[in-house]
């Protein structure tokens, strides 16, 4: 049987705790020191010590430029890859020209997720708004975040509009808070 939620234990790993970031605040440790003890410092505060390492450094890169290769086998960075053709993206969109894919987030009209981006998806008329905005026009509903659990689009969100006791109020009258 499972804990009460207040009961449970945290999942973040509280042993590792970046010793220069504290008490002020907690930030995940990952980097050694410069005495070679490991995973005591942060990424920032091993740059400003001067013991931070690139993990899997691309080879194409400068010696004082190195980036994370994460193509090729862990051998190239995305620019590097893009160079040398082991570039893959996952989730790009199948009807985008090659050169500027963009990432795919909606199904196509057999119902496979992830084929076209939101250009293609209107085109080929496969486009639904996952999250509605509650106060757009039945017609003419926009994707909203859902800020603080209120629904709107960003353009409700930037003229001010919001609900309070279930009464619009005009921008004037009150800050919106995000």
């Amino acid at each position: 049987m499972l804990d009460p939620p207040s009961k449970r234990q945290k999942t973040r790993d509280t042993r590792r705790l970046c010793r220069d970031c504290l008490p002020d605040k907690e930030t995940q440790a990952k980097f050694n020191d410069e005495y070679g003890k490991t995973r005591v410092l942060c990424a920032p505060c091993a740059r400003k010590r001067g013991c931070y390492v690139v993990r899997s450094p691309c080879v194409a890169c400068p010696e004082d430029d190195k980036r994370s290769g994460r193509y090729g086998g862990n051998k190239y960075c995305g620019e590097h890859a893009k160079q040398h053709g082991c570039f893959t993206g996952i989730g790009l969109c199948i009807l985008c020209p090659e050169g500027d894919k963009k990432t795919a987030a909606y199904m196509d009209e057999h119902g496979r997720a992830r084929q076209y981006c939101v250009t293609h998806a209107r085109e080929q008329k496969c486009y639904a708004v996952q999250l509605p905005c509650k106060l757009c026009p039945v017609d003419n509903k926009k994707q909203a975040s859902n800020v603080q659990g209120r629904n709107r689009c960003s353009k409700q969100i930037l003229r001010g509009a919001c609900e309070r006791d279930g009464l619009l109020y005009p921008a004037s009258s009150q800050k919106v808070r995000l």
